[in-house]
């Protein structure tokens, strides 16, 4: 009996803002509180709202069609200048400098509690339906692999032919062998008796630091020594031409009697760096790429800001549940963001979903390469330049809002490796202060340390 009075007050009651009571006096609903409504009481209006809370948006099945579900709050729709861009994820780590768990516990204490709300955040992005859920969706029979059937015979003769066109090449520094490539021979000029090989950039990689390549953390030396192996058994002088750090190319200029010139119209598939992430470059963007350095002496990309997965590449399962909820079965995943892009400033984040660039559909990275390099031709074949902006039009379906929006990314035109930043903040709690922020008398003298406004709390809102 009293959790029946109970019930009815807090519906009914108007001191706790609740939208139970009529007349003219009622408060507006919030739209949680029409969700809540609308999805229902007991166990499975409860079992709904945290569908829809993980990112499942539930549809009833008495809507019909898109507007009777966005008059009922299940999908927004809001307009271009309602759209209010999410704060970006941060990492939290300590400096250097106060990683010392004896000497500043109350450091650790921070970073112990804002690693955890990060790991929330992050984890309720992951949620998201564009990310594959944890645990794992069980795979498919597609999306193992077969085995296929023999192919010796065509195999060899494809081995035989291309290896006619394959050198090998070392390096070194100060007499230290650096690495060992494969390369191609792709231009030949009989009368300097001169010929270009085409290698992956790693020959000349001094320094690797980190298996991220996309932190620009890289050291290339272009003075180190390049020795040709010949197939004849010989060897040769390479002198180094140009290097491109995203693609993972190098070309060299050699000395030689010749040899059989590659061409890259299908006979190749493709050039695979084992020492860098496992690249793989197809003959389709190895094509463009030599195509563009003959004729400008550079190969320039575009600085999305972006790091992407294809939809095509996940698991079946996951690409038609995908399309039942969203009709979305084509276009990029955004993975990662960099910290201060253009792409950030407008509210991309991770789990949203790039469909198309310049109007074209595009479904994998391969296509993305392909129509970047070619909006960089057309860039410098009308007088344009390196280190300069262009705009790139966009289609993002952001995940989180079920919204879709066209919008213009600024982009940088450029021939070095792009850089893509995780934003993080440090943990700099000292002894003395609360594991939830800092001592104004502490950071108020020192530039290093995070603004009052950077704190984790901002950026959850």
């Amino acid at each position: 009996m009293g959790k029946g009075k109970r019930r009815r007050g807090k519906r009914g009651s108007s001191s706790e803002g609740g939208g139970g009571g009529g007349g003219r006096g009622r408060t507006p609903e919030s739209p949680r509180q029409i969700r809540r409504r609308h999805l229902g009481p007991g166990r499975r209006g409860r079992q709904r709202r945290r569908e829809f809370r993980r990112g499942r948006r539930w549809r009833s099945p008495k809507l019909e069609d898109e507007s009777v579900a966005q008059s009922h709050g299940l999908t927004k729709a809001v307009e271009e200048d309602e759209f209010t861009p999410k704060s970006p994820i941060n990492m939290p780590y300590i400096p250097d400098e106060l990683n010392d768990p004896t000497a500043y516990p109350a450091t650790l204490a921070a970073f112990n509690e804002a690693h955890v709300k990060y790991k929330a955040k992050l984890g309720r992005r992951y949620r998201l339906f564009s990310l594959p859920s944890q645990p794992k969706l069980a795979s498919s029979c597609l999306f193992n692999h077969r085995h296929i059937l023999p192919i010796r015979e065509s195999a060899q003769k494809a081995v035989l032919h291309a290896a006619k066109s394959i050198i090998r090449l070392s390096s070194s520094v100060d007499g230290k062998p650096l690495a060992n490539c494969c390369g191609l021979w792709i231009k030949w000029d009989e009368e300097s008796k001169t010929g270009i090989v085409l290698t992956t950039a790693h020959l000349i990689r001094s320094n690797h630091p980190t298996e991220n390549h996309w932190e620009g953390r890289d050291v290339y030396n272009i003075k180190s020594k390049v020795i040709v192996h010949l197939l004849d058994g010989n060897t040769a002088d390479g002198h180094y031409l140009y290097h491109q750090e995203h693609y993972d190319l190098a070309f060299f200029k050699c000395d030689d009697d010749g040899g059989s010139v590659i061409d890259l119209d299908g006979k190749v598939v493709g050039l695979v760096n084992k020492h860098l992430e496992k690249s793989f470059v197809p003959s389709s963007i190895l094509d463009k790429c030599v195509d563009l350095w003959c004729k400008f002496r550079c190969i320039p990309q575009l600085h999305l800001g972006m790091k992407f997965i294809s939809i095509k590449l996940l698991d079946p399962i996951h690409i038609e549940k995908m399309w039942r909820m969203y009709k979305i079965e084509d276009g990029l995943i955004v993975k990662e963001v960099s910290k201060e892009s253009h792409a950030e400033k407008l509210g991309i984040c991770l789990g949203d979903i790039i469909e198309r660039f310049n109007g074209e559909l595009i479904s994998t990275t391969v296509e993305l390469e392909k129509m970047l390099l070619g909006r960089c031709r057309d860039h410098l074949d009308q007088g344009g330049h390196l280190n300069e902006k262009i705009n790139i039009s966009i289609q993002v379906f952001h995940a989180e809002e079920g919204l879709r929006r066209n919008i213009n990314l600024s982009v940088d035109v450029s021939d070095g490796g792009e850089v893509v930043n995780r934003r993080t903040y440090p943990i700099t709690a000292i002894e003395g202060t609360s594991a939830s922020g800092q001592s104004s008398q502490n950071v108020a003298d020192d530039p290093c340390l995070p603004r009052r406004e950077r704190t984790w709390d901002s950026y959850c809102t």
